[in-house]
Parts: C-alpha cells; structure tokens; sequence
C-alpha cells in the first residue's frame, strides 16, 4: 500500500461538510467574530512565493545562508523531547513509556526523531512553512512531510479554515473541523503580514542582500577566472582598424589572454594601441565590504551571531558567548514555539493525554553549560541568604523535594534551627548542653574519652619532692 493510499483511506474518517453542519446545529462551532467582514466567500490561498527560487538562492548557493539554516536546523534536532506530567502542585513528571514518544522516535519509515525535526525546522526556515500529514485522524503511527508549494488553503466565510488540498495534477483534501480544530494536516508558520492565512519566507525581507552576495561571488569568479566580459579596451590610435583585422585581434585575445591559467600574462600592444581602464576594480568597489554588511544583513534575520561564521571576529571568548546567544535568542525559541504547536496538534489525536506536555529537554546542551553554573550560583547565593527555602532551591535546580517538612522551613544559626521556632522565643537557659565556651565543649567532644583530662586537677601527678 502506498503512502497516498494511506491518505486516501483516512481522509474517509473525517466528517463531511453537511455532517459537520449538523454537528454546529447541536454544539457551538467555533469562528472568527470579524470572519464575515474578512472573507465574505469562500477563498482559497496558496503560497504567493515561488518559495523554490528561495530555497535556490538561499540554501543552494548563499554559503551565509546555509549556513544559518543549517546550523540552527542541526541544533533544533539535537534537541531531545520528553513527554511530561503536569502535577496539582505543578511538578513535573516525566513519562517514559507512550504511543506518542514512539511516534517521534520513527516518524515515517524513512527518519530518525534527529532527521525529523532538522528537515522540518530547515523547511520553516527556507520557505516560512511547515506542514506535516498524519497517515490518520487518530492514534496516527506515520507522520510525513509536504512542501509548501503543494499546499492551498481554502477559508470558510466563519474566519476559520474549511479544509488543505494537497497536490499539484492530483490533489487530495483534507478537512478542518471547525468544532475542535482537528485537520490530518499540521501547518506551522511565520506569518505573512498581509496575508496572515500562509507564511513568508524569512529571506523576503533580505532577498536584496542575497542577491548582493550571489552576484558579488559570481563576479568575482568571473574575475578570477578572466571572464568573457571584458574589463577594459583596445583603443587604436589615428587609425581604424578593418574587419578582418578586428577578429584576428579577438582570436588573439582569447587565445594568449583569457581563461583562468592565463590570468596576469602581459598583454602586448602594437605602438598605436593603448589599453584603456573600463571596469571597476574590487579595492574600487569595496568589494569584501558589501559582502561583509551582506553577511551580517542575513545573519540579522535568521537571529545567528556573525561571528561564529565569520573567522576574522572569532575568539574563544565571543564565540562562548555567541553560542549562548544562538540557544536562548534564536534555538530555544524557535523549537519551544514548533513543539509547542506540534503538541495542540498530536496529543488530542490520542486519548488519555490530559495533563501531558511535550517539552524539549536543554539540561545536557553544551553550550548552556555557562547559562546552568550561573544559575546555579544565583540560587545558591539566595539559600545563603535565607531568602529561599531548600525545597525552594531544589526545585529551581531540577531536584526533588527533601521528604521531611524542615526543607519547606527557612533554617537559621545556631545550630540551623527552624525560623519560626527561632522567633517563639525557645527558652534555652537550662540548656547546657553548650554551657561555657563552644570551642571548648567542641574540642572536648572530639577527644578520647580514655584520655586523661590534663586540665582536671585530679589527675594532675603530684610534684615530686625535691631532693
């Protein structure tokens, strides 16, 4: 059975339109309040960007943007996903064991939960789409990419989606219930201003940029390689050259001067013939500063610090920093946003999944390891002070809950007693237990019991007489 007939049987599962009509006579089906204003008709969007000449001058042939895309792609996929409980008291619970976790670890047949998430987020990244299809309406065990190109949008005059058809010669469709917002298809979008039902490629706003780089690369090709457009010319003096001696003069410069082996020979001149200066030069041109301010235009968008793709504003030191800044700014963000729309999307396709939340899990990133000690500092530094409780601290550091009831109890000197006992005025005048000095009561708690106490005039030896 093949992957569209997969398809084909489970879109049977989903209501009609005069069933889903009858469903909103019995229930509240939900619509936008300004929907009737927004789409008087039924209206069908596609992509109003040919998102493949943006993933062809981007990824294919910008280096700067293959690498943005690719370094926070390859990010978001290292990134594990853990399948939590929350709890009454809002302590998490990790589960273990559930069809869903199974899902994610194999998506389809022919991806790892690595190569899942890379694809998809590199997808959102290239063309401002992502859209996924589940091989069914409930409990799906398949989950299967689609390209955004493929993709139209038909809106219902309620401001809600009606249903996504699928396909270019052969199309399928599949249905949005308006109800509880329940579609095979998962679409997740950076969302085009003026037309808020698709998306927009991040690289629209940077496009002129990518052009910048592309031609700058292209040109300096062609002038390394001494390319058929010429930068300068053969002006003849008092004097007109013929025909045939115009294309003699052609073939010998194609011959001795052009092509990349023959770059810097000496051209030879007949007296009356000057070569004259036609082209701009790249010191002219400022030529690595447009592709440097072109670089870091792109960069800009995409949220990636230049200097880790730029060696000559590297050190050990920035780049640290910059790594940090690429995971809190730019990574974390962007995939806690996916995941959490993967999540309102996948988890009510199975039942039993109240209370259940799919989180990415940061506690073993590298490059967090600067972001973890500092944290771990702060909440140090505030038990110190006694401004939290231990249970308080552990729970900011991801531990669990001391089980008696003094981590919950502000702890103070003097022998780190409760707070409250310590404000109630406990009566400790009868208490010797630290009578006279604690240094020494100390020390005399460390010793040997069946050492002698030469302090104690008992056992002081009695000087011996003198003779």
């Amino acid at each position: 059975m093949s992957i569209i007939d997969k398809f084909r049987r489970s879109t049977a599962l989903v209501p009609a339109a005069k069933t889903i009509e009858s469903y909103a006579m019995r229930m509240e089906q939900k619509e936008n309040p300004i929907g009737k204003v927004l789409y008087m008709a039924l209206k069908v969007f596609a992509s109003p960007y040919r998102q493949g000449n943006f993933i062809k001058a981007g990824s294919k042939l910008n280096p700067t943007v293959y690498g943005c895309v690719n370094g926070i792609s390859d990010n978001c996929g290292s990134i594990p996903i853990k399948l939590v409980r929350i709890k009454k008291d809002g302590i998490e619970e990790e589960v273990v064991k559930h069809p869903i976790l199974d899902l994610l670890r194999r998506p389809n047949l022919l991806e790892t939960q690595r190569e899942f998430i890379k694809r998809n987020i590199a997808q959102f990244l290239n063309v401002g789409e992502n859209f996924l299809i589940a091989n069914m309406d409930k409990n799906p065990t398949e989950l299967w990419r689609c390209h955004a190109d493929m993709v139209t949008l038909e809106m219902a005059a309620s401001g809600v989606p009606m249903q996504y058809t699928i396909g270019l010669a052969s199309k399928i469709d599949f249905r949005f219930n308006p109800l509880n917002g329940d579609c095979q298809v998962f679409h997740f979008m950076n969302q085009d201003p003026e037309r808020p039902e698709r998306g927009i490629p991040p690289l629209y706003a940077g496009r002129m940029w990518v052009d910048v780089g592309n031609l700058g690369a292209a040109w300096n090709a062609a002038l390394l390689q001494n390319g058929a457009r010429p930068s300068g010319a053969i002006k003849v003096k008092d004097a007109t050259l013929t025909k045939d001696q115009r294309a003699d003069l052609k073939v010998s410069l194609q011959e001795n001067q052009a092509g990349a082996d023959k770059a810097g020979m000496p051209l030879v001149l007949d007296k009356d013939m000057e070569w004259v200066e036609m082209g701009l030069s790249q010191k002219d041109m400022e030529f690595m500063k447009s592709l440097n301010y072109s670089d870091q235009a792109i960069c800009t968008i995409y949220k990636y610090p230049f200097v880790l793709l730029s060696p000559d504003a590297s050190t050990y030191a920035n780049m640290a920093t910059a790594r940090e800044v690429l995971w809190q700014d730019c990574i974390m963000p962007l995939f806690d946003q996916w995941l959490e729309k993967l999540e309102a999307w996948l988890l009510p396709k199975f039942s039993g999944t109240d209370g259940l939340r799919l989180v990415g899990d940061y506690d073993n990133v590298p490059a967090l390891e600067g972001v973890r000690q500092k944290k771990h500092d702060r909440i140090t530094s505030l038990f110190d002070k006694k401004l939290i409780t231990r249970n308080e601290a552990r729970q900011e550091l991801e531990y669990d809950k001391l089980p008696d009831g003094l981590g919950d109890k502000i702890m103070v000197n003097s022998g780190e007693i409760p707070l409250d006992e310590a404000e109630e005025g406990v009566d400790v005048s009868n208490d010797t237990t630290f009578e006279g000095d604690p240094n020494k009561e100390a020390e005399n708690a460390l010793k040997d019991p069946k050492e002698p106490n030469k302090e104690d005039p008992a056992n002081v030896d009695d000087p011996k007489p003198e003779a």
